[in-house]
């Protein structure tokens, strides 16, 4: 016999397949495919992670690039504050990279991928390489 023990609230979502490829600076990066949306948090039209209920969330954005061409990314939650922020690419390969934030959220706060830089961006994706943004609800908050 199996049995289940709710522990909580889920939430988490993946998508992948970033529209546009060579965004300018403040653009934000909109995946929209979306593979999982438990809570329903994530818009795949607006590129943009709302929670659905208070708590520490994981995030993560892989992003790959063409060979010379860099883009400079963040985490950004409302209001504009910056979680992590760093700088992709190579000057001879094709390359991807992983980057990956822990936050609280509350209630309705956002949280989305942004471009910080006009840098001559170019993603790349292919059969062995997606562009894709996740996350989950670690923990729930209340109070």
């Amino acid at each position: 016999m199996l049995f289940y023990i709710y522990l909580g609230t889920v939430v988490a979502f993946n998508a992948h397949t970033v529209v546009d490829t060579s965004p300018a600076k403040d653009q934000v990066y909109v995946f929209s495919q979306t593979v999982f949306n438990h809570g329903d948090g994530y818009n795949n039209a607006t590129g943009v992670f709302t929670a659905p209920v208070s708590g520490v969330y994981v995030l993560t954005v892989h992003l790959c690039s063409l060979p010379n061409k860099y883009s400079h990314i963040a985490f950004v939650k409302s209001g504009g504050s910056e979680i992590v922020k760093g700088l992709i690419g190579d000057s001879s390969v094709h390359l991807c990279h992983v980057a990956t934030a822990i936050t609280t959220l509350t209630n309705a706060e956002a949280v989305w991928v942004q471009c910080t830089h006009d840098s001559g961006t170019s993603l790349y994706a292919d059969s062995y390489r997606l562009n894709t943004f996740a996350g989950s609800l670690l923990q729930q908050m209340h109070g």
